[in-house]
């Protein structure tokens, strides 16, 4: 269902979903790119199913009829865009990054800007462990105690005090 009455979230109508694909060492127009030590050995780049385009992406949220004029899609590397991302406060934050370094980009970038009231979910923290890693040391960096909850045998939320 669309947030298209926040409600109690009155103050931060935003939701942001976040999807990324990271391996050690690859190539992306002719440049090489390494990524944190502790994504080295997880290559994802086998898995097609990870890498979609623009366009699907954008049918899946017309098919739960979510693609509205508020929903701005931002593409590039999480390290370069979401820094810059014109985002001021949200009410949801959804991470699927797999990786340490794209899950800990994510949550310096977005965590800070989560409103009082608001959750965090993040896929993969019981699947890949480079994820886990990142989400524990963001934790343990910023004394975050909220308790954990599992949503399945891999994504976790909570909810922000």
């Amino acid at each position: 269902m669309p947030l298209k009455n926040p409600g109690v979230w009155g103050k931060a109508p935003s939701f942001c979903s976040l999807f990324y694909i990271s391996k050690f060492q690859f190539t992306v127009n002719q440049h090489t790119i390494t990524t944190h030590a502790l994504d080295q050995g997880f290559n994802l780049s086998k898995y097609e199913g990870f890498a979609i385009n623009i366009e699907t992406v954008k049918n899946n949220f017309r098919r739960f009829d979510l693609l509205d004029e508020r929903v701005k899609f931002i593409p590039g590397w999480f390290k370069d865009t979401l820094r810059k991302a014109p985002v001021e406060k949200l009410a949801l934050l959804r991470i699927d990054a797999d990786m340490y370094e794209s899950t800990i980009e994510a949550l310096s970038a977005l965590y800070p800007k989560l409103e009082s009231g608001g959750y965090l979910i993040v896929d993969d923290y019981g699947f890949f462990p480079p994820c886990k890693y990142a989400v524990d040391a963001y934790r343990t960096r910023h004394k975050i105690t909220e308790p954990i909850t599992w949503v399945d045998e891999s994504a976790i939320y909570w909810k922000i005090k």
